[in-house]
């Protein structure tokens, strides 16, 4: 599990995709594993707002494995999530 920031070149592509950007920048920390009440675990990818501070949270999930996508595809949604982080 890593934590990175994302880079200004990536949030102007995003924001030609989705428009104005929020005044934060996003982290992203990888492979967050998550225990369900059932024991199972489901690994994600968590997108903040930088110094946000505590915000709520906004949870998609696929069946799929994101990493069987194309990569166009994934670039698609994980824009979008970072372009709703960017908001807090």
């Amino acid at each position: 599990m890593g934590t990175t920031t994302v880079d200004q070149e990536r949030l102007r592509a995003i924001e030609q995709h989705y428009g104005p950007l929020g005044p934060y920048g996003v982290e992203l920390t990888d492979q967050l594993i998550v225990t369900g009440d059932d024991g199972f675990e489901l690994t994600g990818t968590l997108a903040f707002p930088a110094g946000a501070g505590t915000v709520p949270a906004v949870l998609m999930r696929t069946p799929y494995n994101p990493a069987s996508f194309p990569p166009e595809v994934a670039a698609f949604y994980m824009g979008e999530v970072i372009a709703w982080a960017s908001h807090g």
